[in-house]
Protein backbone atom coordinates (compact mmCIF):
# COMPACT_ATOMS: atom_id res chain seq x y z
CA UNK A 1 0.00 0.00 0.00
CA UNK A 2 1.06 3.58 -0.67
CA UNK A 3 0.02 6.49 1.47
CA UNK A 4 -0.31 10.18 0.70
CA UNK A 5 -0.97 13.13 2.96
CA UNK A 6 -1.71 16.65 1.76
CA UNK A 7 -1.91 19.11 4.64
CA UNK A 8 -2.78 21.98 2.28
CA UNK A 9 -5.90 20.21 1.04
CA UNK A 10 -6.47 18.56 4.44
CA UNK A 11 -6.59 14.98 3.18
CA UNK A 12 -4.87 11.65 3.69
CA UNK A 13 -5.28 8.42 1.77
CA UNK A 14 -3.87 4.92 1.40
CA UNK A 15 -4.08 3.28 -2.00
CA UNK A 16 -2.81 0.08 -3.67
CA UNK A 17 0.85 0.17 -4.72
CA UNK A 18 -0.21 -0.70 -8.26
CA UNK A 19 -2.10 2.62 -8.49
CA UNK A 20 -0.62 6.03 -9.37
CA UNK A 21 -1.25 9.47 -7.89
CA UNK A 22 -1.26 12.39 -10.30
CA UNK A 23 1.01 15.09 -8.88
CA UNK A 24 -0.99 17.87 -10.53
CA UNK A 25 -4.63 18.98 -10.71
CA UNK A 26 -6.77 17.60 -13.52
CA UNK A 27 -8.03 21.04 -14.51
CA UNK A 28 -5.28 23.44 -13.48
CA UNK A 29 -7.09 26.61 -14.55
CA UNK A 30 -10.35 25.74 -12.83
CA UNK A 31 -10.25 26.73 -9.18
CA UNK A 32 -13.89 26.12 -8.24
CA UNK A 33 -14.38 23.22 -8.02
CA UNK A 34 -10.73 22.44 -7.50
CA UNK A 35 -9.15 19.10 -8.32
CA UNK A 36 -7.54 17.99 -5.04
CA UNK A 37 -6.70 14.31 -5.65
CA UNK A 38 -6.51 11.89 -8.57
CA UNK A 39 -5.58 8.22 -8.30
CA UNK A 40 -5.57 5.77 -11.20
CA UNK A 41 -4.42 2.34 -12.31
CA UNK A 42 -2.31 4.05 -15.01
CA UNK A 43 0.06 7.02 -15.10
CA UNK A 44 -1.76 10.19 -16.16
CA UNK A 45 0.36 12.50 -18.26
CA UNK A 46 0.64 16.14 -17.28
CA UNK A 47 -1.73 18.23 -19.32
CA UNK A 48 -4.78 16.09 -18.65
CA UNK A 49 -7.78 18.38 -18.69
CA UNK A 50 -6.15 21.27 -20.55
CA UNK A 51 -8.76 23.27 -22.44
CA UNK A 52 -11.49 21.10 -20.93
CA UNK A 53 -13.91 21.30 -18.06
CA UNK A 54 -16.10 18.80 -16.30
CA UNK A 55 -15.34 15.94 -13.98
CA UNK A 56 -13.88 13.48 -16.51
CA UNK A 57 -10.82 14.68 -18.48
CA UNK A 58 -10.56 13.03 -21.91
CA UNK A 59 -7.03 11.78 -21.15
CA UNK A 60 -8.36 10.01 -18.07
CA UNK A 61 -11.27 8.50 -19.99
CA UNK A 62 -8.88 7.36 -22.71
CA UNK A 63 -6.25 6.09 -20.27
CA UNK A 64 -8.62 3.86 -18.33
CA UNK A 65 -8.77 1.44 -21.26
CA UNK A 66 -10.76 -1.76 -20.95
CA UNK A 67 -9.77 -2.79 -17.41
CA UNK A 68 -8.46 0.31 -15.61
CA UNK A 69 -9.90 2.81 -13.15
CA UNK A 70 -9.53 6.37 -11.91
CA UNK A 71 -10.80 8.17 -8.82
CA UNK A 72 -10.84 11.99 -8.79
CA UNK A 73 -11.77 14.18 -5.84
CA UNK A 74 -12.92 17.77 -6.34
CA UNK A 75 -13.78 20.43 -3.78
CA UNK A 76 -16.26 23.22 -4.36
CA UNK A 77 -14.69 26.23 -2.75
CA UNK A 78 -16.29 29.54 -2.02
CA UNK A 79 -16.09 31.82 0.97
CA UNK A 80 -18.08 30.45 3.93
CA UNK A 81 -21.01 32.74 3.09
CA UNK A 82 -20.70 32.01 -0.64
CA UNK A 83 -22.60 28.73 -0.72
CA UNK A 84 -26.29 29.01 -1.32
CA UNK A 85 -28.22 27.58 1.61
CA UNK A 86 -30.17 25.44 -0.85
CA UNK A 87 -26.93 23.89 -2.17
CA UNK A 88 -25.80 23.06 1.35
CA UNK A 89 -29.20 21.61 2.31
CA UNK A 90 -29.45 19.51 -0.85
CA UNK A 91 -25.94 18.05 -0.65
CA UNK A 92 -25.97 14.83 1.36
CA UNK A 93 -23.49 14.00 4.09
CA UNK A 94 -20.63 11.73 3.08
CA UNK A 95 -21.98 8.20 2.84
CA UNK A 96 -20.94 5.69 5.48
CA UNK A 97 -19.85 3.47 2.56
CA UNK A 98 -19.65 4.19 -1.15
CA UNK A 99 -21.39 1.93 -3.71
CA UNK A 100 -21.03 1.94 -7.48
CA UNK A 101 -24.75 1.84 -8.17
CA UNK A 102 -27.17 3.33 -10.69
CA UNK A 103 -28.16 6.14 -8.32
CA UNK A 104 -24.75 7.76 -8.87
CA UNK A 105 -24.06 6.56 -12.41
CA UNK A 106 -23.60 9.03 -15.26
CA UNK A 107 -23.47 8.35 -18.97
CA UNK A 108 -20.52 9.67 -20.95
CA UNK A 109 -19.69 8.84 -24.57
CA UNK A 110 -17.53 5.74 -24.83
CA UNK A 111 -17.42 2.29 -23.29
CA UNK A 112 -16.33 3.18 -19.75
CA UNK A 113 -18.60 3.42 -16.71
CA UNK A 114 -18.72 6.62 -14.63
CA UNK A 115 -20.12 7.66 -11.27
CA UNK A 116 -20.39 10.99 -9.43
CA UNK A 117 -20.80 11.31 -5.68
CA UNK A 118 -21.60 14.80 -4.36
CA UNK A 119 -21.28 15.02 -0.57
CA UNK A 120 -20.38 17.27 2.31
CA UNK A 121 -18.05 16.64 5.21
CA UNK A 122 -16.71 18.98 7.90
CA UNK A 123 -18.04 22.08 6.17
CA UNK A 124 -16.62 21.06 2.79
CA UNK A 125 -18.57 20.37 -0.40
CA UNK A 126 -16.89 17.61 -2.41
CA UNK A 127 -17.39 15.43 -5.46
CA UNK A 128 -15.84 12.04 -6.08
CA UNK A 129 -15.73 11.08 -9.76
CA UNK A 130 -15.05 7.45 -10.66
CA UNK A 131 -14.25 5.93 -14.06
CA UNK A 132 -13.98 2.18 -14.71
CA UNK A 133 -13.12 0.41 -17.93
CA UNK A 134 -15.92 -1.84 -19.21
CA UNK A 135 -14.07 -5.03 -18.23
CA UNK A 136 -12.49 -3.79 -14.99
CA UNK A 137 -12.07 -6.82 -12.74
CA UNK A 138 -13.83 -7.16 -9.41
CA UNK A 139 -10.52 -6.51 -7.63
CA UNK A 140 -10.23 -3.06 -9.26
CA UNK A 141 -13.84 -2.25 -8.32
CA UNK A 142 -13.03 -3.24 -4.73
CA UNK A 143 -9.93 -1.00 -4.82
CA UNK A 144 -12.11 1.94 -5.90
CA UNK A 145 -14.48 1.43 -2.97
CA UNK A 146 -11.59 1.04 -0.51
CA UNK A 147 -10.04 4.27 -1.79
CA UNK A 148 -13.30 6.21 -1.44
CA UNK A 149 -14.14 4.74 1.95
CA UNK A 150 -10.58 5.26 3.21
CA UNK A 151 -10.26 8.92 2.25
CA UNK A 152 -9.62 11.01 5.37
CA UNK A 153 -10.67 14.65 5.12
CA UNK A 154 -10.05 17.35 7.67
CA UNK A 155 -12.20 20.43 8.11
CA UNK A 156 -11.55 23.42 5.94
CA UNK A 157 -9.39 25.97 7.67
CA UNK A 158 -9.02 29.67 7.04
CA UNK A 159 -10.85 31.70 4.46
CA UNK A 160 -8.97 30.78 1.30
CA UNK A 161 -8.81 27.93 -1.15
CA UNK A 162 -6.50 25.10 -0.24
Amino acid sequence: MNSYKDSGNRLAIEFPSSWHRAGFPMFARIVDPKSILTLSTFAIRRGAGQRECGYFPSRVLGGVGRAGAAVMIYELYRSPGGFGSQTIRQTPQRPVGFHLNKAHGVRMPGPSEEWLFHFKEDGRLLTAAVVLGPTAPTSVRRDVIRILDGLHLGPRTGGRAS
